[in-house]
Parts: structure tokens; C-alpha cells; sequence
């Protein structure tokens, strides 16, 4: 699984969007939550993403989504997915300027190409429907809080999620398990602005994201203990990973003693510095094993023991 944030722009792929609120201040209340959800799914139905799963917290926000193949889309889909966008008022214009452009000949059929070709590279691309997602709802708050400037923290976070059972489904209990983390709810369908929630109520699209992920035939899945024994095998997995980076840093601490033991057994005895160990006195000041004192008695012994230091740092 990827942990970076670099944008992944191949299909069929299924993203862990995640996108936070300046200075992490708690904005987001109910109504805001509500409409931010609504403007994911309008956002989802013209881009032509699948939403799988979400969860609106009160300073950031989770989205699971899928990302399809991109299909041609004809005229009349791309002024549906326009005014599911903007609403039917913006569709029914649309409409009416594309019979005005086309009684002026080829111009004005070259004008609705061009227009219509604009609305389909805004589609099927997962950086567009956040951008569409974000300043849409911005616009919106400002509007209503009398708010001005920016409201996130930063871009996003973008995590590619393989396509298989366990590593979706980790990934959508990690997602439901933030509200019980916050102790904004005691399980997992008591939050009303989390996708299982939602998928308890019957949502269809919180119910066909759940059916993507688990399939229609595996009912125990879809239940808060099957949720339940994905979340504590993520939390398994989150301790196995510190117990080996603590044992990697121990491994470090270790290479760093024997390193500077024979250093000093090549300056008392006469004998010339291997230029790796050189090279490492150079930069354990900063190495990232201060915590365990090694840089703290480099330092001492630069001080006392290497009158050459300062050749070292050169």
C-alpha cells in the first residue's frame, strides 16, 4: 500500500482522500457536515467517481472512492451530470444556449464542442473532484459564517488503496472507526455522518460502496463485528510496525557504538580513519538517533579525542 501523497492518476484504482480544516480548528457542525455530503455526491455523480465510503469529522473529513475507466459521454449525459452538478435551472440553460449557438451554422456547433469537451476532461479525475468538492463547499460556509479566505489546512492526501478484500476493508474501518476514536460515538452506526451509518439506514450509495468492497453475498462483513475483527487486525498490524521501527533504531544505536569504538581504538593506536567512518562522524550530529545519547557522545568526543574534527566537518 502506498503511503505517499503523490498524485496517482491510473483507472480502476480505489483512493483514501483525506483533506483537514486550517489550524484544525473544529467548523464543521451539522449543517455543515450535511451539506458537505451533499456536495461530495453531486460532485461524485458529474465527475463519474464511485463514493464507497466517508466520514465527516469535525475538523477534517474521510472519502473512499473509486475511480473507473473514462467512457465517452454523449451530449445528453454531460448536461445531466452538469445539472446534477448545478441543478436542472443550470441544465435547462445549457440546453436553450446550444439551440441559440447552433442556429448560427458551424460556429456555433464548434462552440457547444468545445464546450461540451471541457465538461468531459473535468470528469473521471480524482484531483478535479476534490478541487470541485473543496471550493465548492468553501464558497458555501463563507456564504452562511460570513467567512473569508481559504478554510483547509492544505491540498489533500491521497492514499491508493489496493483492490483486494483485506486492504479495502481496513481501509473503510479505519474510516468508521474515527468517530469512536474521538468518542464521538460508542459504535459504529451511532454517527450519522459516517457511510455505515448511512448504510444501515438503507443509502443506496453507502450500500452498493459497501457492496464493492465486500460483495452482495457475505452478510457478516457488512456487520459491526465483521467491522470489529477488521479494525483490531489494523491495530495489530499498527503494533507489529512501532515494535519494528523501535527494533530498526536499536539496530542503528548499535552500528553507531561499534563505529565510533573502533574510531577511537584507530586514533589512540596511530593507525589512519577508515574515510566510511570519517564520513560518519560528519554527520551523526544528525543522526536520527539522538534520542539514545550516540550524538551527545560524538560530540564529547570530537571535543576530546579528535583534534581533527573540524577536518571532519570540512
Amino acid at each position: 500500500m502506498s503511503h505517499s501523497n503523490n498524485r496517482v492518476k491510473e483507472h480502476e484504482t480505489v483512493h483514501h482522500l483525506i483533506s483537514r480544516i486550517a489550524h484544525r480548528v473544529y467548523f464543521l457542525k451539522d449543517d455543515e457536515r450535511k451539506d458537505f455530503l451533499e456536495i461530495a455526491r453531486r460532485a461524485a455523480q458529474f465527475s463519474g467517481v464511485q463514493l464507497l465510503g466517508w466520514c465527516v469529522m469535525g475538523n477534517h473529513f474521510h472519502l473512499l472512492v473509486f475511480l473507473p475507466t473514462p467512457r465517452f459521454v454523449d451530449e445528453q449525459e454531460v448536461i445531466e451530470r452538469y445539472g446534477a452538478l448545478k441543478g436542472q435551472l443550470a441544465a435547462s440553460s445549457i440546453t436553450e444556449m446550444f439551440i441559440e449557438w447552433r442556429k448560427q451554422g458551424e460556429t456555433g456547433e464548434r462552440r457547444v464542442s468545445e464546450w461540451l469537451d471541457a465538461q468531459r476532461r473535468r470528469m473521471y479525475d480524482v484531483g478535479i473532484f476534490m478541487k470541485i468538492v473543496k471550493q465548492w463547499f468553501t464558497t458555501e460556509y463563507n456564504r452562511r459564517n460570513g467567512h473569508k479566505g481559504t478554510l483547509w489546512e492544505s491540498t489533500y492526501f491521497d492514499r491508493v488503496v489496493p483492490r483486494c478484500l483485506s486492504e479495502m476493508a481496513k481501509c473503510l474501518a479505519y474510516i468508521h472507526l474515527n468517530p469512536i476514536r474521538a468518542a464521538a460515538s460508542d459504535k459504529f452506526d451511532g454517527y450519522a455522518w459516517s457511510s455505515y451509518s448511512a448504510f444501515r439506514k438503507g443509502d443506496p450509495t453507502a450500500t452498493a460502496g459497501m457492496h464493492f468492497i465486500y460483495g452482495k453475498r457475505n452478510p457478516m462483513m457488512l456487520s459491526p463485528e465483521g467491522m470489529s475483527f477488521f479494525s483490531r487486525n489494523c491495530s495489530r498490524r499498527r503494533n507489529c510496525a512501532v515494535r519494528r521501527k523501535s527494533l530498526e533504531s536499536e539496530q542503528r544505536d548499535m552500528k553507531c557504538r561499534r563505529i565510533h569504538l573502533r574510531t577511537r581504538r584507530s586514533w589512540h593506536s596511530g593507525q589512519p580513519i577508515l574515510p566510511k567512518y570519517r564520513k560518519h562522524l560528519s554527520n551523526c550530529a544528525k543522526h536520527e538517533t539522538t534520542r539514545s545519547g550516540v550524538a551527545r557522545e560524538v560530540r564529547c568526543a570530537k571535543r576530546k579525542h579528535y583534534p581533527f574534527s573540524r577536518q571532519i566537518r570540512k
